[in-house]
């Protein structure tokens, strides 16, 4: 989503008549786009701000930005703690760049307020080369689990319209991509919030009727939303990759509750039995979150069970990190460093033994 971003704001600089620079000491304007789902990634944005504040004594003409979700979230703070930065705005303020610009003359600019997406029309994109890209087909996210900042940085969730992103889609294949990634935080909810809308099956079907469009990948879903309708039109489509990304999260119920993920560890075996049953060969991934507060033995070991009975191709795994304004950053039970770390390893050796059974599967 990150990247997606960046090349819309790319876009907007384009029209303003900017153009990329391969040389930070030859830039007039620097932007930090930011993520804010581990501690790790926001610690980068200040040591990132110290170096380039360098080039700003060489040169008192560049200005500095940071967006993003750091941003949206803790813009106040980026703006008062970053020497030399001159503009801060958020997630969904993007498509005001070109006002927030002119505005830069008269000081420092932050603007991280939320607003409604305008999906009146497609914004101006420049994307990075290559063959694959990315659509954007909704903004935000209703879940709130409990360990999550999306919600509180990209706010709820917002559908684009289908038929723009079928004219984003289209577009794109004009262009020589042969591939099309949609993206969003909750894909498989596409479109429950608007009446006449299609689904998110029903939007895939659309897609793969694109002349020209060679192969079709989504991220990421959300086990509560991924149903038949999605997981036939994966089997159906041709372009659709028989891939589907399924975050699981934890193996331990009472984990899941905590997380406020709004399923069961046999509800979501349940769905990776369907995914297996109607799209034979399908690759499956996930993400887990090891340590999470109050996880105990039981909860770890039903972790590595799911692990051993969904046989995970490959696994995004993280120890769980407070975010601040979640509810999980104040929950009871926050585990050492040292008791996550040995599980984390444990978990990540159990899914190397996984990953090399079903590559040797795949000999000859």
């Amino acid at each position: 989503m990150n990247r997606y971003d960046t090349e819309t704001i790319t876009g907007y600089l384009a029209q303003e008549g900017y153009e990329p620079s391969d040389d930070p000491a030859l830039a007039d304007l620097i932007l930090l786009n930011t993520c804010s789902i581990r501690d790790r990634a926001e610690q980068k944005v200040f040591s990132q701000l110290g170096r380039l504040r360098k080039l700003k004594i060489k040169n008192p003409d560049l200005k500095i930005g940071v967006c993003g979700c750091f941003a949206t979230r803790d813009g106040a703070s980026i703006a008062s703690k970053g020497a030399g930065v001159d503009l801060v705005f958020g997630t969904q303020n993007i498509s005001k760049l070109p006002e927030l610009l002119g505005s830069l003359e008269a000081g420092l600019v932050c603007d991280t307020a939320p607003v409604e997406p305008d999906f009146t029309e497609l914004a101006p994109i420049q994307r990075q080369d290559g063959l694959s890209a990315y659509v954007s087909i909704a903004r935000g996210c209703d879940n709130y689990c409990s360990f999550c900042v999306v919600p509180h940085t990209r706010g709820p969730e917002w559908s684009k319209p289908s038929n723009l992103i079928v004219d984003e889609s289209e577009a794109a294949v004009r262009e020589g991509f042969r591939e099309i990634n949609l993206l969003g935080q909750n894909v498989n909810s596409y479109g429950k919030k608007i009446e006449n809308e299609l689904s998110f099956g029903g939007l895939l079907r659309r897609l793969d009727r694109i002349d020209g469009l060679k192969r079709l990948r989504f991220m990421t879903s959300h086990p509560q939303d991924c149903d038949e309708n999605m997981i036939d039109a994966m089997a159906e489509c041709e372009s659709v990759c028989e891939h589907l990304h399924l975050p699981v999260q934890s193996g331990g119920n009472d984990v899941l509750r905590r997380m406020e993920r709004g399923y069961t560890v046999e509800e979501y075996l349940s769905k990776v039995a369907m995914f297996k049953d109607r799209v034979p060969g399908g690759t499956l991934t996930s993400d887990v979150i090891i340590g999470f507060p109050g996880e105990s033995e039981k909860d770890f070991e039903g972790t590595l069970e799911v692990m051993k009975e969904a046989r995970f191709d490959n696994i995004y795994m993280f120890k769980y990190s407070p975010r601040p304004g979640t509810p999980a950053e104040s929950m009871e039970g926050q585990l050492p460093e040292e008791v996550a770390s040995d599980r984390f390893q444990t978990a990540h050796q159990l899914q190397r033994e996984i990953s090399e059974s079903l590559h040797r599967e795949l000999e000859g």
